[in-house]
């Protein structure tokens, strides 16, 4: 099937196997590719590898930017955090009866304190409230 001059991989000299795409990301990475990469990704990342080669790569300003954007999601998102997995923030206060008897747990800047213990997450003070794997979340009806 002919390529696309527009098309990142029209820079692969047509045909290349499987096994040469695969060779050649892990030339590039040092390591097997994921199982079930698809030959699509295979022949983009060895396109871009090429390229880089050819070029030189991203320039040290491009890069410093891409690092800068990539720290500031980091911080943006609060990964892991019970604020951005629930909803609720810092300060909230949620109630749970589960078996007679009544859970309370406050929503932290850094996770959720449960009967003194700061939890990482809801899905955390959940499974040691019923001692099974729950949905921090869907436990506490949020």
């Amino acid at each position: 099937m002919p390529r696309k001059a527009s098309d990142p991989c029209a820079t692969i000299d047509s045909p290349v196997s499987r096994a040469d795409l695969v060779a050649a990301w892990e030339q590039a990475y040092g390591t097997p590719p994921p199982k079930r990469t698809s030959e699509r990704l295979l022949a983009l990342s060895a396109a871009y590898h090429r390229q880089v080669g050819e070029t030189g790569g991203l320039s040290r300003k491009t890069r410093r930017q891409l690092t800068a954007w990539a720290d500031g999601a980091d911080k943006e998102t609060d990964a892991g955090k019970a604020s951005r997995d629930t909803g609720a923030r810092p300060g909230t206060r949620l109630v749970r009866e589960w078996r007679g008897e009544s859970h309370v747990v406050d929503i932290l800047e850094n996770g959720v304190l449960y009967k003194g213990r700061t939890f990482p997450s809801l899905s955390a003070v959940a499974r040691a409230i019923t001692g099974a794997r729950w949905s921090g979340p869907r436990f506490f009806g949020l």
